[in-house]
């Protein structure tokens, strides 16, 4: 049952960093979006870079993350009915597998 807690307890600990995240890069595209750029090395510009790569990073590992899990359910689901049939009257006797010691 402990064990059982903590997990859940880590996993809104992991939701809600994820929001903080998005939620924090929006605000600040919202407030910087329209600086003044210096140049090469403008900071503004190599943050808003780096949440921009943070946050496609975040979107590809969370759709990946579906898409797995998406297929292994529908396998799963499916496994039953592709080989349930063909797998229960496979034997070796069926198959006429003579064992000699």
């Amino acid at each position: 049952m402990k064990a059982r807690n903590n997990n859940k307890i880590l996993a809104a600990i992991i939701c809600v960093l994820i929001v903080l995240t998005i939620l924090s890069a929006t605000g600040f595209a919202f407030l910087h979006g329209e600086h003044e750029c210096r140049g090469i090395h403008c900071a503004v510009c190599d943050r808003l870079n780096d949440l921009a790569n943070a946050s496609k990073g975040l979107g590809d590992g969370i759709g990946a993350f579906f898409t797995a899990l998406l297929i292994s359910a529908a396998f799963l689901k499916a496994l039953p009915k592709l080989f349930g049939k063909r797998l229960s009257v496979i034997s070796l006797i069926s198959l006429k597998v003579r064992m000699d010691n």
